[in-house]
């Protein structure tokens, strides 16, 4: 087919080629538009669902701290009371019997320390003599009570 060569032709033409290629920009458009929408009222609820979490979280938090708080105040009014009530108690004299029960303890241990001290070096003479017998050559150094926490062996005698 040939084209008219009437210029209002061409112009009708143009227009409904322009008409058509508008029309298909604006479906376009608004398609683009209906999905930027539903992508913003999704960011929307997500951004509201996460201000409320932590929302939540924040008031979870307030209230774990408050609740460390009271307890920690709790712990140290128990502190003071048990430091209060042991000042007391330390200041109170401790009772006659028990005086002299440790006097009479530490009368015993310091007349027996002579008798402890006689105890040891017996056995290292003998202990001496035994290793010097046999040829190891160890020596053990005196024991004395002073300074030092040792307690005698107690050694089962068999009465006659």
């Amino acid at each position: 087919m040939r084209r008219p060569t009437d210029p209002r032709y061409d112009a009708v033409e143009t227009y409904d080629d322009k008409l058509a290629n508008w029309t298909r920009s604006e479906l376009q458009l608004s398609r683009l538009h209906e999905e930027i929408l539903t992508q913003r009222e999704a960011l929307m609820n997500y951004s509201m669902s996460y201000t409320r979490s932590q929302d939540s979280r924040t008031l979870q938090g307030a209230a774990e701290r408050e609740r460390a708080r009271l307890r920690n105040e709790q712990f140290l009014q128990t502190i003071d009371e048990t430091a209060d009530f042991l000042k007391t108690e330390a200041a109170i004299p401790p009772s006659p019997r028990l005086t002299t029960l440790q006097n009479n303890y530490w009368a015993m241990v310091r007349s027996m320390v002579p008798m402890y001290e006689k105890s040891i070096e017996r056995q290292n003479r003998k202990s001496h003599s035994d290793h010097g017998s046999s040829g190891t050559g160890q020596r053990q150094s005196n024991t004395s009570l002073k300074g030092k926490s040792a307690r005698p062996s107690k050694k089962k005698t068999k009465k006659i």
